[in-house]
């Protein structure tokens, strides 16, 4: 009989005890993979979120800036424009003001470079002069304060002497030293006059009637 061979370990392609062996040695081949330490280093190559906030910060701090200089840009142009504004009306009330008065400087011009004038004509042309000037300060608003025989106003009027008189009543002005004006009702000027006093019984009369009744 002839001797049988011996099956040499794997040779009929059968499974063996090491039949898992391929896939042991692939596991050993392939590196397990390091768990991150946090999770941030999956994002490796990526800003961190406090960054994108800074960034933001920053992008609302400069739009703000910008606003905040456009703002101040445009109240500086604003008063600028106010003040020459101002600058406008005031130079535009005195010439309403003053155009008038030229006028009446005018007729003086004339009157003073008239020769052989008598006096008679000479205050005649001093008194249209004086009623035409009247007339300009009144068309600008302008207006004498009435103050002869009117009670006395503080409000108006400055009392420079108190005078006793017995034929009107205490308080009343009786004298005008120099007129007061008005401008569109304001006071521009106060008018200074005399007032009536209460006359004192120890005057002259009042010795004289003490004298007659005795």
């Amino acid at each position: 009989m002839g001797q049988r061979k011996k099956k040499q370990p794997g040779a009929d392609g059968g499974k063996t005890g090491r039949e898992s062996g391929p896939e042991e040695v692939t596991e050993k081949n392939e590196p397990l993979a390091a768990e991150p330490e946090d999770g941030n280093a999956e994002r490796k190559g990526e800003a961190p979120p406090e960054a994108d906030g800074l960034e933001v910060l920053r992008e609302e701090n400069e739009k703000l800036r910008d606003k905040w200089l456009r703002a101040v840009a445009e109240l500086d142009n604003f008063r600028k424009r106010a003040a020459r504004d101002r600058q406008r009306e005031i130079l535009f009330a005195r010439t309403a003001a003053i155009v008038p008065l030229l006028e009446v400087l005018d007729d003086v011009e004339r009157a003073v470079d008239h020769e052989g004038a008598s006096v008679d004509d000479l205050r005649r042309g001093i008194e249209m002069i004086r009623d035409k000037f009247i007339d300009k300060l009144a068309s600008i608003g302008v207006e004498a304060i009435e103050s002869m025989e009117k009670p006395f106003d503080p409000e108006r009027m400055d009392a420079l002497a108190t005078v006793p008189c017995a034929d009107v009543p205490a308080g009343t002005v009786i004298g005008e030293i120099r007129k007061g004006y008005l401008l569109n009702d304001a006071v521009i000027r106060h008018a200074q006059v005399s007032v009536a006093a209460v006359p004192d019984d120890d005057g002259p009369d009042g010795d004289e009637k003490g004298r007659s009744e005795g």
